[in-house]
């Protein structure tokens, strides 16, 4: 027996190491045109002495290297060598595509120019403050492959010793010298050109906010004196001289005009009907959205001076209320006796008033239950004239097993939603409203979901909510929702059903009807909105409280206070009363142009108290599926070791109090829109007590040995504005089995069938996980 172990070991580490020289063998040079040297790349070797920042130069200087190599993956090049390996490709469109779509041609050392890219090299030394560096090349040639290395001769950078602005007495030159109080620009620092250019741009800006329309940053100097032979630079700035004398003017407004109803086949607006209301000239037919409510997101009216913070405001805050496809502000020079007068004429392009959509999607669970999903959904962007937004929703599904120990069982759901929205706070006293470039909105939502599980029960959902959005800045935005009530049903619960909870007291007390009112904080921080930003962060954080005012309120008016046994009554219901907080970190690191580097660590703890012993099931925490730990199926892990006989529904699901998960994933192309990620996912969730009918211990120091980890690969078709997402993944460390035989490397047999339907799980989803 362990001769026959021994040999399966070797025959196996055969075949790995013969697919490695296989793989290695696509290096693109085999089929290369003989006399043909292949180019993979370039590289800086920096020469120098004294305080050199040479991470930043080889950053620089890498920038300047062209052309780029052929793309690499795990060291291979594959795409170079399906183009050389692909021949006769006239008339064959699989060919032409296999060779010319993922295939890549050849980059030779031929089509290099090292000279040319020296000298970019140079230019860019030069404006890090590098003045006197010079780069030269070496290109070596090994077998049929050749690499160029750049060789930097640089010095310390200069330093900015002093830094003065030459102005005369007018209120141009005034304005510019007061708008220096917050410059980009500090002695000692390093000379940079970057540095200089954005110090135009603010100064630029903080202009136009001030009126002067007209002014350009092109019309700043800065001249640079490195004549004292101590690395240093004496800046100066000046305006140039002879710029247009409108330059120089402070601009005001007349008149402003907005239409609501514009359309590229109509510029002609000397006929329309004109009314002036609140300082502002409508140009309209008919009144498309109240003028009070438009009056709100135009921040400027006549005689205000121009400024580019408020034009700016005014375009995002009509295009934020979800009515117009296209804003845009026309400018022209007033025709007045006294000059520095604009005319402002904003047209709006209305989206359509009323939109329906329908969905239909095929669900496919880890779980095995299949079926399809319908939304309908009808939108209306103006419904009272107010700009409000009202949608009605209307989602059912339908799920049931075509094969497997559930055939037959099925369960439907039917869910509409009818949601509000007011481009304004409504509260009951008067609020200053934060003039950002968003417009705060208030919310009004009413929800029903009725859910049917065949054979075990029917669970009934109202919802109401009436809360707050806003925007900080477009990466902050904040949700309030004060009140946040629920009502759940369960019903016609079979004698099976019935018995599984008489068998765990915990899960009968999550499935009991109760009323959950309170109110819930949600916090959100995204820097992905910077799509060139090489290091993304993302942060949300939310908190949820009920039950509080209800049980002080019976505390203080009845003296009723609530016991384990006896929990207060709202209309002869229970209600819950609990605490509930948790915590999404991410990490995006772009590695390249397509491919990047995530991290996320999710947390998250509920506590239940007063009236509540439990969270309720819908607050409770779940682990596994596509969002989740994939290599477990879909809310399927946990709490702690415990392990759901097979002998439960698959959907009747143990939750917990706690929760954490650490995902890493490499994302990066593979062909066209063809995605492919590398993962790995470790977590968990944990009880806060001991459940004794299912031999479950609270939460304790030695946590983190219960902690489930998997691994897979993933595909992607990514197409911007819709990703299907497949997850294949299977688990490396199983916190059910016995303390020292949890890690199941050792146990992975991708060529045994009946290790793949125990650990393989593909996950089907849209959209990326995190």
């Amino acid at each position: 027996m362990r001769s026959v172990k021994y040999n399966a070991v070797f025959r196996r580490h055969v075949i790995f190491i013969c697919c490695c020289f296989l793989l290695a063998s696509c290096s693109g040079t085999k089929n290369l045109p003989e006399g043909q040297v292949l180019y993979t790349g370039s590289s800086v070797k920096i020469l120098g002495e004294g305080n050199i920042k040479t991470k930043a130069i080889n950053s620089e200087a890498s920038e300047a290297f062209a052309p780029r190599r052929n793309k690499k993956f795990l060291g291979m090049r594959p795409k170079l060598a399906i183009y050389n390996s692909v021949k006769n490709t006239k008339g064959k469109k699989f060919k032409m595509w296999l060779k010319y779509k993922v295939g890549e041609a050849p980059v030779l050392i031929k089509d290099v120019k090292p000279a040319e890219v020296a000298k970019v090299i140079d230019a860019k030394l030069f404006n890090m403050g590098i003045f006197n560096g010079s780069t030269s090349y070496e290109i070596k040639t090994k077998k049929r492959t050749a690499a160029v290395v750049y060789i930097l001769h640089v010095h310390e950078q200069f330093r900015i010793s002093s830094f003065r602005f030459d102005s005369v007495p007018d209120e141009l030159h005034h304005d510019i010298k007061k708008s220096l109080d917050k410059t980009f620009i500090r002695t000692d620092q390093f000379y940079d050109l970057a540095v200089l250019k954005a110090e135009r741009s603010r100064i630029d800006s903080y202009l136009k906010d001030m009126g002067y329309f007209y002014f350009n940053p092109d019309y700043l100097l800065f001249k640079a004196d490195s004549s004292i032979n101590d690395k240093t630079v004496r800046l100066q700035l000046s305006v140039k001289e002879d710029i247009p004398a409108r330059s120089y003017m402070k601009y005001r407004y007349r008149n402003i005009y907005f239409e609501s109803d514009f359309s590229l086949s109509d510029l002609d607006t000397m006929d329309r009907d004109t009314t002036f209301s609140r300082g502002i000239y409508f140009v309209e037919d008919e009144m498309v959205i109240r003028h009070r409510v438009i009056s709100r997101v135009i921040f400027t009216r006549s005689q205000d001076i121009y400024s580019q913070k408020k034009h700016n405001m005014t375009l995002s805050r009509l295009m934020s209320m979800g009515n117009f496809k296209f804003v845009n502000i026309r400018f022209t020079e007033a025709d007045t006796s006294a000059p520095g007068y604009l005319d402002a004429s904003i047209y709006a392009t209305p989206s359509p008033k009323r939109t329906i959509r329908f969905e239909l999607d095929l669900v496919s669970k880890s779980n095995n239950f299949i079926g399809p999903a319908q939304t309908i959904n009808y939108k209306n962007r103006n419904s009272m004239n107010g700009a409000e937004l009202l949608n009605l929703n209307l989602r059912g599904s339908f799920e049931t097993q075509f094969a497997g120990r559930y055939r037959g069982l099925y369960s439907f759901e039917i869910g509409p939603q009818l949601e509000l929205f007011l481009p304004k706070f409504l509260v009951p006293f008067r609020i200053r409203t934060p003039k950002s470039f968003y417009i705060p909105k208030t919310r009004f939502s009413l929800s029903y979901n009725y859910l049917q599980r065949v054979q075990y029960y029917n669970l009934i959902s109202l919802q109401f909510i009436f809360g707050y959005k806003w925007k900080e800045n477009i990466k902050t935005e904040h949700e309030l929702n004060p009140v946040n009530i629920n009502y759940i049903s369960i019903s016609k619960k079979t004698p099976e059903f019935q018995q599984l909870l008489d068998d765990n007291f915990l899960l009968k007390r999550s499935f009991e009807e109760q009323f959950i009112a309170g109110m819930n904080y949600s916090y959100t921080y995204n820097e992905q909105v910077f799509p060139e930003k090489k290091l993304q962060y993302f942060i949300n954080g939310t908190a949820d409280f009920a039950g509080n005012t209800i049980t002080l309120g019976k505390k203080l008016l009845l003296n009723e206070t609530p016991t384990e046994s006896q929990p207060l009554l709202l209309n002869g219901k229970p209600y819950a009363q609990f605490a509930r907080a948790t915590l999404d970190l991410r990490n995006y690191l772009r590695l390249s142009k397509n491919s990047k580097l995530v991290y996320r660590l999710y947390g998250g703890a509920g506590i239940a108290y007063g009236n509540s012993n439990i969270l309720p099931y819908v607050k409770q925490f779940f682990s596994g599926g596509p969002n989740s730990i994939r290599a477990f199926r879909i809310n399927t892990l946990g709490p702690g070791s415990y392990q759901k006989p097979d002998s439960i529904a698959s959907f009747i699901e143990q939750g917990g109090d706690i929760k954490l998960e650490v995902n890493v994933e490499y994302r990066f192309p593979i062909i066209s829109v063809i995605k492919g990620a590398f993962f790995v996912d470790a977590g968990n969730i944990w009880l806060r007590n001991e459940n004794k009918d299912i031999q479950v211990e609270g939460i304790g120091p030695r946590f983190y040995r219960e902690i489930g980890v998997g691994t897979g690969f993933g595909i992607r078709l990514d197409v911007t504005f819709f990703v299907l997402r497949l997850d294949l993944a299977f688990p490396l460390r199983k916190p059910w089995l016995p303390e020292n035989d949890r890690w199941v490397m050792q146990d992975i047999r991708f060529g045994n069938s009946d290790w793949r339907r125990d650990n393989l799980v593909l996950n089907i989803a849209i959209g990326y996980p995190f």
